[in-house]
């Protein structure tokens, strides 16, 4: 089958729950009376009328709009039997409009579900074992929402996922079992059984639930960066319910056309992390020290930002930019060679040039000498150089030269260089 879409789940800022992931849908362009037709099927098989209704609005977090979904359940609904809630799903499931593939991810997405309840609980067949939280009206909800979602836009049949590493929160939830450690139990089982790649963090919360992780992993994500040569058709952000201080927990789909896949790439991407600090208690030469050995320790770039703090103290916002794998090294560069006693964190996706590194000979008082240079080239095909600065200031010093007289030494050779090409 060829597949010529990516579709993207960038959890990075939210974790991932059903109802973000259904409302990021929507946001992408999923039509909402296909939501109400859901919405009847469920309403019509639940007992009691325990399925009361569905809201969408829209709400802005960190300066992003976004999807919020809300539902009613009846004050009545207390729990329901695995059989029963099994029963529910398949008679809503049948109703619906999904074709074969679909029907056959949620099927998928709900014994997931149940197979690691039952498996918590010991049980080889749930007998007694009753639902609450995962038996609510919003779980079957939540699973044919999305399904019909991403038959919507025929993610099973066109499109290749992709996912970030998701953010499962830390500290401890309390429901109606008890109190457990983050990850829950369910969550921390279908972790283990789909291989999901997550972290822990970065919020005292609860971020990644049951439902959330039986959708992203039944859809066999890759997490890993995304191809190069895309344009993006459509994309959409789904809020969670809670308002997290300092963490938008808003989840983001994002559909792409692959292009352009069989020529040569110039882009490249990959995850990059941001730490970063507010420092009002250093001076500037401590300040220059401590970013020289944070870089050493292996930040990719730091800097530094005059800022106007609270009773009008002058400070700095300390920024750097690190890979994932250096992320620890450099946190503890910055702990030691500053006064900060805490670091904010946050995981971005980067795109970049691919580069690569030449050598152009420059001759300076009959003596030949090797200047490592950047090349890149752009989407356009342009071309782009750029000397290494630890390179021209060597020679610099060396001749006695300023580096503007170095660096066009060096710009004169590459103009030579292109003319014979």
């Amino acid at each position: 089958m060829n597949r010529n879409k990516i579709f993207f789940i960038d959890s990075s800022l939210s974790g991932l729950s059903g109802d973000m992931f259904l409302s990021a849908l929507i946001d992408m362009g999923f039509e909402e009376r296909k939501l109400q037709e859901v919405y009847s099927i469920i309403k019509k098989n639940y007992p009691n009328l325990a399925f009361k209704d569905f809201k969408l609005t829209s709400t802005v977090r960190s300066g992003l709009t976004a999807k919020i979904l809300s539902t009613e359940v009846s004050s009545a609904y207390h729990s329901v039997n695995i059989e029963l809630f099994r029963e529910i799903f398949y008679k809503s499931l049948e109703k619906t409009n999904l074709e074969e593939a679909y029907k056959d991810y949620a099927s998928k997405v709900i014994e997931d579900l149940i197979t690691a309840e039952m498996k918590i609980h010991q049980s080889d067949k749930g007998e007694n074992i009753n639902l609450h939280e995962l038996g609510s009206p919003d779980t079957v909800f939540d699973i044919l929402g999305v399904t019909a979602g991403l038959q919507y836009f025929s993610i099973l049949e066109e499109a290749e996922v992709y996912a970030t590493p998701i953010p499962v929160g830390e500290g401890s939830v309390k429901f109606s079992h008890g109190v457990f450690s983050i990850p829950v139990p369910v969550v921390s089982e279908l972790i283990k059984k789909h291989n999901i790649s997550f972290h822990f963090g970065p919020v005292k919360a609860e971020l990644l639930t049951p439902t959330g992780v039986a959708l992203i992993a039944n859809l066999k994500p890759v997490f890993k960066t995304i191809p190069d040569d895309l344009t993006i058709i459509c994309e959409g952000y789904g809020a969670g319910s809670r308002i997290i201080k300092h963490f938008p927990n808003v989840l983001r789909l994002i559909l792409f056309n692959k292009i352009n896949v069989n020529t040569k790439k110039n882009l490249e991407n990959d995850y990059v992390v941001i730490l970063e600090t507010n420092l009002d208690d250093i001076t500037g030469e401590s300040l220059s020290y401590a970013i020289e050995k944070i870089m050493e320790a292996g930040a990719l770039d730091v800097s530094a930002t005059p800022i106007l703090m609270k009773k009008g103290r002058p400070g700095y916002i300390l920024k750097a930019l690190c890979s994932l794998e250096e992320e620890e090294k450099v946190a503890s560069a910055v702990f030691d060679y500053t006064n900060t006693l805490g670091l904010r964190r946050a995981v971005l996706f980067r795109y970049k040039l691919k580069r690569e590194i030449e050598t152009v000979t420059i001759n300076i008082k009959g003596e030949s000498l090797n200047i490592r240079v950047k090349k890149a080239t752009t989407l356009q095909g342009l071309k782009r150089y750029k000397a290494e600065f630890e390179d021209l200031k060597t020679i610099s010093q060396r001749f006695n030269l300023s580096l503007d007289d170095v660096l066009k030494l060096v710009n004169d050779e590459i103009k030579r260089k292109l003319k014979q090409t």
